[in-house]
C-alpha cells in the first residue's frame, strides 16, 4: 500500500489522506497487524513516520521493497498464525502488480478478502499499443496477466466491437474467478467516476460464508452510491468540509 496524501486542483487545502491511515482509523474490528509495501524510499520512509502517529511500532512493518518479490514471505507468515484471516488492498498505479502475486494471495490456504484497484484507462492505453503493432515489447503486460494469453483474447473483442477496458476488465476478472473456482466466490466491480469522463474500478473479492455473507447489503449499498457520483459531488463535499458556503442550487 501507498499512504499519502491527495490534493484536488482546485482545492490546496483539502488533504485527503492514503488508504493505510484510513484502513487503521477506520477499521470496524482493528488489525491485528498491518504488513505495507512501498518501494520508494521517500514515500517508504513518509508512511512509516506516519503510521507511527497512530499506531505502536509492534503493530506494523513496511517493507521498502517491490511488492511482487516480498509477497510470498508475507503470505506465508500469515498462514503459520493461528486462526489468520487478512485483509489485502492491492493498489498499483497501473499494471505494477504481476499476476503470479496476486494469484498467490488468492489461492492462500487461509482465508482472505481483497480489494484490487485496476485502471482501465492507462492499461487499455498500453493494451492497444500492442494490439496496433505501436509497440513490439509487452512483458509487463504478460506479467500482469500471467501471460500472453491477452492479445489474443481482447483482440477479439476489440474486433467485436468491445471497448478495450471493459474487455480488459472482463479479462482479469475472469481469470480471479479460474484461480478460486474451488471456492463459493463473490465478487463485486465498483466503478468509481472521475473527472473528463474517465474512472477506475475497485474489485472485490471475498468467500460466501455459511451465514451468507449479510454484510455484503452494505457492500452493495456503498456501491450502488458510489457509481452514482459525479464531479460535482466531489466538489460540493470538499467545500463542505473547507467550511465553504454553498448554494442549494449546487446540489440540484
Amino acid at each position: 500500500m501507498l499512504d499519502q496524501d491527495y490534493q484536488f486542483e482546485n482545492y490546496p487545502d483539502a488533504l485527503v489522506p492514503g488508504s493505510p491511515l484510513i484502513a487503521w482509523n477506520f477499521a470496524y474490528r482493528c488489525f491485528d497487524y498491518m504488513y505495507l509495501v512501498e518501494k520508494e524510499p521517500e514515500n517508504s520512509k513518509l508512511l512509516e513516520e506516519r503510521m507511527k502517529l497512530v499506531s505502536l511500532p509492534e503493530k506494523f512493518r513496511i517493507y521498502q521493497k517491490d511488492a511482487n518479490k516480498v509477497y510470498s514471505s508475507i503470505i506465508e507468515e500469515i498462514e503459520e498464525t493461528a486462526s489468520a484471516h487478512f485483509f489485502a488492498f492491492i493498489d498499483p498505479y497501473a499494471f505494477e502488480v504481476e499476476w503470479k502475486t496476486l494469484e498467490r494471495l488468492l489461492t492462500s490456504r487461509v482465508r482472505g478478502d481483497f480489494l484490487i484497484l485496476f485502471q482501465p484507462r492507462y492499461i487499455a492505453m498500453n493494451v492497444g499499443s500492442v494490439l496496433s503493432g505501436r509497440v513490439k515489447e509487452h512483458n509487463a503486460l504478460n506479467k500482469f496477466f500471467g501471460d500472453a494469453s491477452w492479445i489474443d483474447y481482447l483482440g477479439k473483442k476489440r474486433g467485436a466491437g468491445q471497448g478495450i477496458p471493459e474487455a480488459a476488465l472482463e479479462y482479469y476478472v475472469n481469470k480471479i474467478k479460474e484461480v478460486r473456482k474451488g471456492r463459493e466466490t463473490i465478487i463485486e466491480k465498483v466503478k468509481i467516476p472521475l473527472f473528463d469522463n474517465t474512472c477506475y474500478f475497485l474489485i472485490f473479492v471475498t468467500t460466501r460464508t455459511m451465514r451468507g455473507n449479510p454484510w455484503m447489503n452494505t457492500v452493495i449499498k456503498l456501491k450502488n452510491l458510489i457509481e452514482k457520483g459525479n464531479r460535482r459531488l466531489v466538489e460540493n463535499a470538499i467545500s463542505c468540509i473547507l467550511g465553504k458556503q454553498q448554494s442549494i442550487l449546487s446540489y440540484l
